[in-house]
């Protein structure tokens, strides 16, 4: 400020006093100062030791408690920071919660003059305590002017706010006195009031803005200085800005994690750096169910497929439904950082099957919606509980033409059927085969074929003649004779997956499959494809074919890559029970194992190349390809 607009200012406050001293020798001393108001007592009080309020609404607030015998009170913040007002003034009793930051709390009620008390920094869930009473009128006030540059500064007298550039009551005594303004340096000071000492002139000194750094463990937390969003926290975990020293309200806010507020002191010659370490504002829902694939609804959102659910604190309505059986609903209360356990069982509707058959040693099978057999037997049966929804039963008999039937079971029905099998041609299967080294494999029907339901493991032809089992890549590359090898040359994995062969294995004159037994050709797996149920107009497609038709589904057992969950664990309806048990390429690498199955035919197409069918992990459907006859896969063998 310049040394001319110093002596302006002084000036006018020597007109401003002349101006009070006019004013008093006219309208006396406290009653023409207060215009007949009177003023509030305001006093904290300590907490009670029966116990603090918990406002259950409100768990990341603060809360302030008032009693007093004056029934109309109101009260307001200089910072907006009052969100819930819960008064019983009958009782003398008002309750006020708070953001939980410094704030200037204003008291009003007719007939007194407005006080206010300061609230510093409390944190959540504190609970601070106020005595509110009327003061008595006290005939020694006296008029006091503080005369402060700039003017729009805030004083403090007693920790009261007080105004400025006019004149005030206050008792005579020593008084603190604080004046704060953003851009200056604060001053404090104390002085003694009396008839004779009523005027103090402040002139705040300007000072220039400094940084000030936030780090946080939350990136993209919001920033809030005063209130004011001032941008976030980026992803190193920092955020920087410059403001002029004194204290600030800093609040940083972040979906899913509780608010952190405080008050910071900014200044000028420090390094102004502020840590957080933000909170999640979740509890947890752990959720095991029966059945799994049942729905879930968290007050109508659904959250069907999660077993483990975050959930902000509250109360909720849970609902777990699932067609076919009892649903299930309650209501749970989620605490902050706290787990909550749900084991569900929903009780399915059941119904009964009485089943007769002619002839009475007929073979039956119960299937049900996801081709897995449900029940099996000779002749008639009574079966109770059965859940409720659609099955295939099956009869076969020797001599007799079989028959198959889609039934529903009812809810608290029983359902009468009965067969008569028509006398007729019928064709079986055996239950297992073996090869020339004494390897047992088990046989499934598919339509009327005999297949292997386990991949070939022999190291010897039909007739007893060697077959190599080549471990070298280089030796692999270059071969155009029978060979085979275990994925990886590694032996253990014969027991689940069987060997790889090359082509030329399958086309010996020595014989691959047992007796009465071959490798099956393009033809037999395009009819057993089409008997699971490939359109024709698909069955000779090259490369990836049969997509709205889930053929591989049907043929893959659930074990597959044990590290991921497979998109469908519900197949292997025909009983093929297909592995993953991976390639050899025909440079002699390998791949695939746990997510990819493959399979020769006998049919070749040309010098190098032979037809081939293949699986894969994200595939729901079967593959038809044209592989390098040195290429390394599973073999299937198909009864003659």
């Amino acid at each position: 400020m310049s040394n001319d607009m110093k002596r302006e200012w002084f000036l006018r406050s020597m007109l401003v006093t002349m101006a009070m001293f006019v004013v008093l020798i006219f309208a006396g001393t406290s009653d023409a100062q207060t215009g007949n108001l009177q003023r509030f007592s305001i006093t904290p009080m300590p907490s009670p030791s029966a116990g603090v309020a918990v406002f259950r609404d409100h768990p990341n607030k603060a809360g302030i408690i008032i009693e007093s015998p004056i029934t109309n009170l109101s009260f307001s913040s200089n910072m907006d920071g009052i969100v819930d007002q819960r008064s019983e003034p009958g009782r003398g009793r008002y309750v006020l919660v708070i953001e939980p930051f410094t704030q200037i709390i204003v008291v009003d009620a007719p007939g007194y003059i407005q006080g206010r008390f300061r609230v510093g920094n409390p944190a959540a869930r504190d609970v601070l305590y106020y005595e509110i009473e009327a003061e008595e009128s006290d005939p020694e006030l006296i008029s006091v002017i503080f005369n402060v540059q700039p003017q729009n500064a805030r004083l403090y007298v007693d920790d009261q706010l007080t105004e400025t550039n006019q004149a005030v009551p206050l008792l005579p005594g020593t008084k603190t006195v604080r004046i704060e303004q953003e851009g200056h340096r604060p001053l404090e000071d104390v002085v003694k009031v009396s008839p004779q000492n009523i005027l103090f002139n402040y002139e705040l000194q300007e000072v220039d803005i400094v940084p000030m750094q936030v780090r946080a463990n939350v990136p993209g937390a919001r920033v809030l200085i005063d209130r004011v969003d001032q941008g976030s926290i980026d992803q190193s975990g920092l955020f920087g800005y410059f403001l002029y020293p004194g204290e600030y309200v800093l609040s940083l806010q972040a979906s899913g994690y509780l608010p952190a507020n405080t008050t910071i002191d900014v200044h000028e010659e420090e390094q102004n750096f502020f840590e957080f370490e933000l909170e999640p504002n979740v509890g947890i829902l752990e959720l095991s169910l029966r059945p799994e694939e049942a729905t879930v609804l968290i007050n109508r959102q659904d959250y069907s497929g999660r077993h483990t659910i975050e959930l902000a604190p509250g109360r909720y309505r849970l609902q777990v439904e699932n067609e076919g059986y009892d649903s299930h609903s309650e209501s749970i209360e989620i605490e902050l950082n706290q787990t909550i356990n749900r084991e569900i069982t929903l009780q399915p509707h059941f119904g009964s099957l009485q089943f007769m058959v002619t002839p009475g040693d007929a073979r039956v099978r119960l299937v049900d919606g996801d081709d897995q057999v449900v029940e099996s037997w000779h002749g008639l049966r009574l079966l109770r509980g059965l859940k409720v929804g659609e099955y295939t039963i099956v009869a076969e008999a020797a001599g007799h033409q079989p028959r198959e039937q889609r039934i529903q079971i009812m809810r608290d029905e029983t359902l009468e059927l009965r067969f008569e099998l028509i006398e007729g041609d019928s064709f079986f299967c055996e239950n297992y085969v073996r090869d020339i080294d004494s390897n047992e494999y088990a046989v499934i029907q598919i339509g009327e074929q005999c297949w292997m339901a386990e991949n070939l493991r022999t190291t010897r032809y039909r007739d007893g003649s060697r077959i190599l089992n080549v471990q070298s890549a280089s030796d692999w590359g270059s071969l155009q004779t029978g060979a085979w090898v275990h994925y990886e040359n590694q032996s253990l994995q014969e027991v689940e997956y069987g060997k790889l062969y090359n082509w030329y294995a399958v086309d010996s004159d020595h014989g691959l499959c047992p007796e009465g037994w071959h490798v099956p050709g393009d033809e037999d797996w395009m009819e057993m494809e089409q008997y699971l149920g490939m359109p024709d107009s698909e069955l000779r497609g090259q490369g990836d074919r049969g997509l709205t038709h889930s053929i591989g589904d049907k043929l893959r057992k659930t074990m597959w890559n044990r590290s991921r969950t497979h998109i469908s664990d519900s197949g292997n309806g025909s009983g093929f029970s297909a592995l993953s048990g991976g390639f050899r390429n025909y440079y002699g690498v390998f791949f695939g194992r746990g997510n990819l199955a493959g399979w020769w035919t006998a049919s070749g197409d040309s010098v190098t190349r032979a037809w081939s069918r293949s699986i894969g992990i994200n595939e729901s459907h079967v593959s038809r390809n044209l592989s390098n006859k040195r290429s390394g896969y599973s073999v299937r063998c198909i009864q003659e």
